[in-house]
Order: C-alpha cells, then sequence, then structure tokens
C-alpha cells in the first residue's frame, strides 16, 4: 500500500507539471470562459482518519481446578482427588475460574489511511459563477492492523478438607485463588473497502482562477474484511466477511485552474455511516474526517 499510494503522487505530480506546462495561462478570464464545461473527472488520492478498530479475541473458557496447600500449580480437579484416595484427611483448594476474553484497539498507519480517488461531476445548472452539479465519487481503501491482548477473567478458591479423596460438604472460602488458564491471544484483520457516493454541489468560480464548492450526499460502503484469532499455543481460528453499510458526505472543496481544462483540488470531509462492520473478532467504526488531493480535467 506504502508503494502505491508513493506512485500515485508521483504520478500526479507528473500529471500537474504536464498539464501546467503545456498552457499557461495569460488572461486571468478562462475560468469564466470555460465555466460552460459541463463535465469535471478528477483522479487523486483520498486519507481518511479512521477509528481505531476493535478486537475480540474467543472467549477462554471457564475451569475448576484444584491444588494442595503449599503447591504452586493448579492442577484438575480429578487429579488432585485421585492423588488423595490413601489420604485421610488433606486440605484441599478448590478454583473455579469465570474465564474470559482479551480485547483492545488496533491503529494504523499513515499510508494504511490512504486511499485512491476516482470521481466526477456534471453541471445541473448555471447562473454567472454559481454552478449546480450532480457528484459522483468512487474510494478504495487496503488497511490492516493487528492486535496482542492478554486474557481478563477472575478466579474464586475454597478450602475444602478432602478425606479419603472425597471433599467435605462444607467448605471455607478464602477469596481469589492461585491463577490458571489464560494466556495471551494475537488478532489481526485486513480490510478492503470500497465507498460509493452520489451527491449534489453549489460550487462559484472566480474570475483568478479559483473555485470553491459544497457537497453532500449519500454514500454506501463496501467492506471485505479477514480476520483472524490466535491463542498462543493453540490453533489459529478465522472469519470472514463482506459486509454493506450506508451513510451520508458532506464536503468543502477548493480548486486551481491551470488552463480551461487541468486543474488541481483539495477538499475537507466528513464520512458518517450508520452502523459498523466486522466480524466476530473484530469491529470498524467508518464514522471520519478526511480530505482529498485531486487532479481534475473538464471538458
Amino acid at each position: 500500500m506504502n508503494k502505491m499510494m508513493k506512485s500515485t503522487l508521483l504520478t500526479l505530480a507528473l500529471v500537474c507539471g504536464a498539464a501546467f506546462a503545456q498552457e499557461t495561462v495569460t488572461s486571468p478570464e478562462f475560468a469564466t470562459e470555460g465555466a460552460g464545461n459541463d463535465w469535471n473527472l478528477r483522479l487523486g488520492i483520498s486519507y481518511r482518519k479512521f477509528k481505531n478498530p476493535k478486537f475480540t479475541a474467543e472467549k477462554y473458557a471457564a475451569e475448576t481446578g484444584a491444588y494442595l496447600d503449599g503447591e504452586s500449580t493448579v492442577r484438575p480437579l480429578s487429579d488432585v482427588l485421585a492423588s488423595l484416595k490413601d489420604t485421610i484427611v488433606a486440605n484441599v483448594n478448590v478454583v473455579t475460574s469465570t474465564g474470559g476474553s482479551a480485547s483492545g484497539k488496533g491503529d494504523y498507519g499513515f499510508w494504511e489511511s490512504c486511499g485512491l480517488l476516482i470521481g466526477g461531476s456534471y453541471t445541473l445548472s448555471e447562473d454567472n459563477s454559481l454552478r449546480l452539479s450532480l457528484v459522483a465519487d468512487f474510494q478504495y481503501f487496503n488497511n490492516d492492523s493487528g492486535r496482542y491482548a492478554g486474557y481478563t477473567g477472575s478466579s474464586t478458591a475454597v478450602k475444602y478438607v478432602a478425606v479419603y479423596g472425597s471433599l467435605a460438604p462444607e467448605g471455607e472460602d478464602i477469596g481469589a485463588g492461585m491463577g490458571f488458564g489464560g494466556g495471551v491471544a494475537k488478532m489481526d484483520m485486513d480490510m478492503v473497502l470500497y465507498v460509493f457516493d452520489l451527491g449534489l454541489s453549489i460550487g462559484y468560480e472566480f474570475e483568478n482562477n479559483f473555485s470553491v464548492s459544497v457537497a453532500a450526499g449519500p454514500t454506501i460502503s463496501l467492506a471485505d474484511i479477514d480476520s483472524s484469532c490466535r491463542i498462543l499455543g493453540e490453533k489459529k481460528h478465522t472469519d470472514n466477511d463482506n459486509e454493506f453499510e450506508y451513510g451520508f458526505f458532506v464536503s468543502a472543496n477548493a480548486a486551481y485552474w491551470f488552463n480551461e481544462r487541468y486543474g488541481l483540488s483539495a477538499e475537507l470531509r466528513y464520512d458518517n455511516s450508520f452502523g459498523t462492520v466486522g466480524t466476530r473478532y473484530v469491529k470498524q467504526n467508518l464514522d471520519a474526517f478526511g480530505g482529498n488531493l485531486a487532479f481534475l480535467v473538464r471538458f
């Protein structure tokens, strides 16, 4: 992803340089003269400040074990009682674990928050320098994240008297017992995100080669997510899903035109989704602030 974004930025720089060198503007009125162009296409880099993904591992099963006074290791209760069949009386500490789960937040690097942008607009109506347009965009992101997390849970211990390997009916609560089970989980996710939007834009074109606009409209996102969870020392579990999510966007755009046909735009944007996407092991909120830088062509 890093190399692809850098290559795209370099390509945009070369194209902009070529367009600027092709036709140097000598008249400040060319933008107004070109305002009759109905189509506007753009290609660029999109950035979205994604919220951190939330990971949840496989739940660690509840267990019951035991240890004798003076021991430092919890063993299965049946093994402890079997070892006491020839012992008249012994103290046995029975530990019950509630199990637990590992969870935490991942993160994304800068380049993983960058994507590709292809978009365009079509003029619906025009009044002097004001323009009402239909806008549409497609964005592509490729993200990956991971998290190591320890299991959280609780255990309680009760002291019993064992007579020839059988527990007496009454026990004394001794509070927190010796821990057992648990461990560390490694969770990973790869998400390919496709975002489509369609909206309306209101823009104003100045005579000094600049134009500004605001836009808003609905969005639909398709998230292709591969996720996995591996409890260290155990097998790897996976859960993958493709999920659609609806939302809306609002944006503010400023553009500079090198000539009647070519320009460069910068846009600030906010995306809101009506829900989250994810799998059994990860949830991703798609709400985000961001922006894009794009090369413009109108005809």
